[in-house]
């Protein structure tokens, strides 16, 4: 049994053969440099300093939230570009220009579904 606690998003941990509590450190505090983790003669970490990382620092992961397609909508729509688009159809509707009102909405409905569909493509998915 591993016995730590965090303070000030700072892990210490309990030495047995100090009989105290002695601040975790890590490859940053260490001031080791990419190029050293990555070189082709460092062999990284055995399992058992995996697992008692993993411990310590938790699952090295960032997830990330992704919104429905109907809040891209809504966020999308609220663009102050497509209000204005909506008051310039309602302008041309009012004077009879239902052709230029009908092109604004048919451009501005491909507008939108063009960065739906990209938003949703570069986003992850979630599992």
């Amino acid at each position: 049994m591993i016995r730590y606690f965090t303070f000030h998003s700072t892990k210490y941990y309990w030495d047995d053969g100090m009989q105290n509590f002695k601040l975790l450190i890590g490859l940053e505090d260490l001031e080791v440099s990419c190029s050293t983790v990555h070189s082709e003669h460092s062999a990284g970490l055995t399992r058992n300093q995996q697992e008692y990382r993993r411990l310590f620092f938790g699952v090295n992961e960032i997830t990330v939230k992704v919104p429905s397609v109907f809040k891209l909508l809504i966020k999308e729509v609220l663009n102050p570009f497509y209000i204005f688009q909506l008051f310039s159809v309602i302008l041309w509707s009012t004077d009879e220009y239902y052709y230029y009102a009908a092109a604004i909405v048919f451009m501005s409905v491909i507008s939108i579904a063009t960065s739906l569909y990209t938003i949703k493509k570069v986003r992850p998915t979630n599992h």
